[in-house]
């Protein structure tokens, strides 16, 4: 806006931002006046131009990542700091790799379904959110036909335990007394079905 004063006449300006706005500076017609001072004031002994410059307030958005995978979006990446203009709305999506599930958020995500993916946050203030991400569990059955057992830390005859993805599981077959280990059966893949002990590698049920 242009406004008409005396020639001599001092004029007091003040920059008040918005909510959710900062002032940065003054620029123009200041002389020597320190740009970020405020108020400031100006003797009218010419015509002036003087702009206030004001920017939206930026807040942080930190992303961490549990497990492995990542999380996208146009510029967060995981672990990384971003700084965005406030009321930005960010679209997180959350994609774990192979072997791995997204189990879910957690942070500074409000009343978000913390198992929503992907999320829209609206950035209002500092803001810091954690995907989690945990490795795939596939059952291993062991059964028993005979008289024996099948040792292994954790897996004993006719149960199901649950193995992260990748996990190599070492089964030895004892039989008992007056009885013979004659095989293994069932998802052993190209392992020989006489070989004792055996070792599986847990990908998939």
């Amino acid at each position: 806006r242009t406004t008409d004063y005396n020639s001599g006449t001092t004029v007091k300006l003040t920059a008040q931002p918005e909510d959710e706005w900062l002032f940065t500076g003054w620029s123009g017609d200041i002389g020597d006046i320190d740009p970020t001072e405020n108020p400031i004031q100006l003797s009218i002994i010419e015509s002036k131009t003087v702009t206030a410059t004001f920017e939206k307030k930026k807040y942080p958005l930190t992303v961490n990542i549990e497990g492995e995978g990542e999380v996208l979006e146009e510029i967060v990446n995981a672990g990384r700091t971003t700084d965005y203009d406030s009321g930005t709305t960010v679209k997180l999506t959350a994609q774990p790799e192979d072997e791995w599930l997204f189990t879910g958020w957690s942070g500074d995500i409000g009343d978000i379904d913390p198992t929503e993916n992907p999320i829209q946050l609206s950035i209002i203030e500092s803001k810091t959110v954690t995907a989690t991400f945990e490795k795939k569990k596939y059952p291993l059955t062991v059964n028993i036909e005979g008289e024996g057992e099948v040792l292994e830390e954790i897996v004993n005859a006719g149960r199901t335990t649950d193995y992260d993805s990748g996990t190599t599981v070492k089964l030895t077959a004892q039989p008992a007394d007056e009885w013979l280990f004659t095989g293994w059966s069932g998802d052993i893949g190209d392992i020989d079905p006489t070989e004792n002990p055996i070792q599986l590698s847990i990908i998939e049920s």
